[in-house]
């Protein structure tokens, strides 16, 4: 409880200055195999690879492109009825006049209407049709309604299944929701394209987010691999003599204060462990998914970024020198089965206890032409990049399942009419249908009056199921990203100490209800 005290005191007492982040370059993403012996595709990031043309400035050329991706909407019947309108009179017939669009010299890029790029690709659904994608859906941020009700779906699906194997994280994630992304941001646009460029994977450095440099913050999730497409990757590919491939369906880190005895000591910095989750529904070997974790160190000053080793123990085979002698006797009989078998059960183990890299990452890092040290820091970085994009949205969209697991992602404010069209129907107090939550332009009444921007409309509401609440970090509660308490290892908490320890699932509530109290808030 002490470590949540200076925390409050430091962000909120007094207020801390947000200063603007910079993104940083784009990494490119690399997959390690899971825990059973199989093979895994590297996937690379499609924001460096992408091979895109550039819409032209023509309004009636983007408007045709996003018509075309609008086709692959998908919406819901909302729940309620609206309200009869009443007849209005007839409108008297205006004059058409045709408005001709007119590009004057220099980039057409310079004018203020065109300063987000939109791109042209084809759609995962149809790779013959061309539709256009916004830019912020790089950064991760939803702007057309063609994924989202398919990864919520397969979302929830792959969370619960966490519980049995990582319960902790499964606590915790569960009361504030791990991020959702769109497929153009973590590669399920398209995994059979980017799987087949390896390039560069070993020669890729990427820099640590500044954000992430100022702020350390305490932990991080987004959801990877959780949708159909990927699922459908999965199941169709092959990967190196014929075996499964597997995606990671979540990536997470934890900050650590106090971290396990086992790992690596090292000073001069912070200590997060990474998790990587691999889970598949269609293998009925694997009924749940399984964690693979490795410890990060990250300088005080961000320009050292280290994998570190992990002491374990594993058990050497030593061959038993009488069972050899009982095999070389008959070795000249045609049954050398039972002697063979002998000898193996004759041989013996002992432990061997050492420092060294986790899992099996030195030899699946081979395999994509990486070494492990190189390997496992680009996927911190990568998974720190993803988290601190998930931020560059101004909305936080909360969805909640009928049994209370949470997941978040974020929709472009000016598009969230659209987005969330299908809404279930609210009426408001004269029997009118309840505006959704939008941003006001700053303008001029007729009147001569001057209004500011501001923001106004419905922020809860129930949609496809879920409940949803909008909220504008910073605004209607603090920045989660800035939360930095470092966790305890259990190995270090004294019994005789009475102090308050919050496990992951309790801090996961403490945090949620600070957020629903506004705690943080600029008014």
């Amino acid at each position: 409880m002490l470590f949540i005290l200076r925390w409050l005191k430091k962000h909120f007492w007094p207020a801390r200055i947000r200063k603007e982040v910079i993104p940083p370059a784009v990494p490119v993403m690399s997959e390690p195999p899971p825990v059973q012996p199989a093979a895994i595709e590297p996937v690379i990031s499609p924001i460096t690879r992408m091979e895109t043309t550039e819409i032209s400035a023509n309004r009636h050329e983007r408007r045709r492109l996003e018509r075309a991706r609008r086709k692959y909407d998908k919406f819901v019947t909302p729940k309620g009825e609206l309200p009869e309108r009443p007849e209005k009179p007839p409108r008297e017939a205006k004059p058409r006049t045709k408005k001709v669009e007119v590009i004057g010299p220099g980039d057409p890029f310079d004018d203020p209407r065109n300063a987000e790029y939109m791109i042209a690709d084809s759609h995962h659904e149809n790779r013959a049709d061309i539709v256009a994608y916004r830019e912020a859906e790089f950064q991760g941020e939803f702007n057309f309604r063609d994924t989202i009700l398919q990864q919520l779906e397969r979302y929830f699906v792959y969370l619960d299944r966490m519980k049995k194997h990582d319960p902790d994280s499964y606590g915790f994630y569960r009361e504030i929701g791990a991020t959702l992304l769109p497929y153009i941001s973590t590669g399920a646009w398209n995994r059979e394209r980017t799987s087949k460029d390896k390039d560069n994977i070993a020669k890729h450095n990427t820099p640590l987010a500044d954000w992430f440099h100022q702020n350390r913050p305490a932990f991080g999730c987004f959801a990877y691999g959780t949708d159909p497409e990927t699922e459908r990757y999965e199941h169709d590919a092959k990967g190196r003599k014929g075996h499964d491939l597997w995606v990671p369906k979540f990536m997470y880190y934890l900050k650590y204060k106090n971290p396990p005895p086992e790992i690596q000591l090292i000073c001069g910095g912070d200590i997060y462990k990474m998790t990587v989750w691999w889970d598949r529904t269609d293998q009925k070997r694997m009924k749940y998914g399984r964690p693979q974790e490795f410890p990060i160190f990250v300088s005080s000053d961000g320009k050292e970024v280290i994998a570190l080793r992990f002491c374990d123990t594993r058990w050497v085979e030593i061959i038993s020198k009488r069972e050899k002698k009982s095999v070389a006797r008959v070795h000249g009989h045609r049954n050398k089965g039972p002697a063979l078998r002998r000898c193996q059960r004759g041989n013996f183990t002992i432990p061997k206890r050492a420092y060294r890299i986790p899992g099996d990452f030195e030899e699946w890092a081979k395999e994509t032409g990486d070494n492990a040290q190189h390997f496992l820091t680009e996927m911190f970085k990568e998974a720190v990049m993803r988290a601190e994009m998930a931020q560059y949205s101004m909305t936080r969209i909360t969805a909640t399942n009928k049994v209370g697991t949470a997941a978040v992602f974020g929709v472009n404010i000016h598009r969230t009419s659209y987005f969330f069209q299908d809404r279930d129907i609210h009426l408001n107090a004269e029997g009118s249908r309840k505006r959704i939550f939008h941003f006001v332009r700053p303008h001029v009444r007729s009147d001569g009056s001057v209004v500011k921007a501001h923001f106004r409309g419905e922020k809860e509401f129930d949609w496809a199921g879920y409940h949803i609440k909008i909220t504008i970090p910073g605004k209607d509660h603090f920045m989660l990203g800035e939360f930095d308490v470092g966790s305890s290892d259990e190995y270090w908490r004294d019994p005789k100490d009475k102090s308050v320890w919050l496990h992951q699932p309790e801090l996961g509530k403490k945090l949620k209800g600070w957020m629903d109290q506004g705690l943080g808030k600029i008014s």
